[in-house]
């Protein structure tokens, strides 16, 4: 007796998922990742999924959404959950929307529930390439993750707050976001972060944010920045060999970016127009 190892691309249909947006796809879909084998962990999806609970990622795993959308059918926390050393995954492509558009709060937590699209726990290398967001509190949050690419992606929904976070409250420093050729709506508070957020002792290091384009919208927010590296508290953070070059950045309630202390970092040919929305008075670019 011998078991077949199969080395091609495998189709989450094969599972069980349907694919119509009527289906609840999620127990097909969670069943493919846990079934995927350490020789081939590329997992196709074409069709309308309909997820009713959070989908749990593995490491080493590519996922092919490019021909997929995702429907985040209710209250639960993720759509896409991986847990620390969820290393080198890749998402390829994919529509990700939800049937609530306003985040719930937990009474008893006061936390945000259906709030994020994807999210990450003390991982790395991982790549987000070509999705599309809408209507996400978080499109993607990167908690404690080093090595994060995003790149060509959209998020377009008003009300939301930050796009893509990396890290909330690192115990370590941080390195290595690459973020480039997106482009963000957002109207909340920081279009994209690095390194902000809790108190924590960390750097941020080997950071390159280039020709994004952010529209945050002018909501009044007080900590709506275009592009944020650093924590808020500015004495606990500093930014080492890091690039922001050439985006475009509008519509800020204070600055387009701003940055704590940095060293080896360079800032140039960026475009921040009508900031300083509800009468702030900060600059377009803050060094700290």
């Amino acid at each position: 007796f011998f078991k077949r190892q199969f080395e091609g691309v495998v189709n989450v249909k094969w599972f069980g998922a349907k694919g119509d947006g009527i289906t609840d796809d999620r127990l097909a879909i969670q069943k493919a990742i846990d079934l995927l084998t350490n020789t081939n962990r590329y997992l196709y999806f074409e069709g309308t999924f309909k997820i009713t609970a959070d989908v749990y990622l593995k490491a080493g795993m590519t996922l092919d959404f490019k021909k997929a959308s995702f429907i985040k059918a209710g209250t639960f926390d993720y759509l896409f959950n991986a847990s620390d050393n969820t290393d080198n995954v890749t998402i390829l492509g994919g529509r990700f929307i939800k049937t609530v558009e306003t985040p719930v709060v937990n009474i008893e937590t006061g936390q945000y529930v259906n709030a994020n699209a994807i999210h990450f726990s003390r991982s790395k290398n991982i790549v987000l390439d070509g999705c599309f967001f809408e209507p996400y509190f978080v499109c993607a949050d990167f908690y404690d993750c080093n090595n994060v690419t995003v790149k060509n992606c959209t998020t377009n929904y008003a009300n939301a707050s930050f796009a893509f976070i990396v890290s909330q409250n690192a115990l370590s420093d941080l390195e290595g976001f690459i973020c480039i050729n997106n482009k963000i709506v957002s109207g909340g508070d920081d279009g994209i972060m690095v390194g902000g957020g809790g108190s924590a002792i960390r750097n941020v290091k080997n950071v390159l944010v280039q020709n994004n384009f952010i529209d945050k919208k002018g909501k009044n927010v007080l900590a709506a920045v275009g592009i944020r590296l650093g924590s808020y508290d500015e004495s606990i953070s500093k930014i080492y060999n890091s690039i922001i070059s050439n985006n475009i950045i509008t519509e800020t309630t204070t600055e387009g970016i701003f940055i704590t202390d940095s060293e080896g970092c360079v800032i140039s040919n960026n475009i921040v127009s009508d900031f300083g929305k509800f009468g702030q008075t900060n600059p377009a670019i803050t060094i700290e």
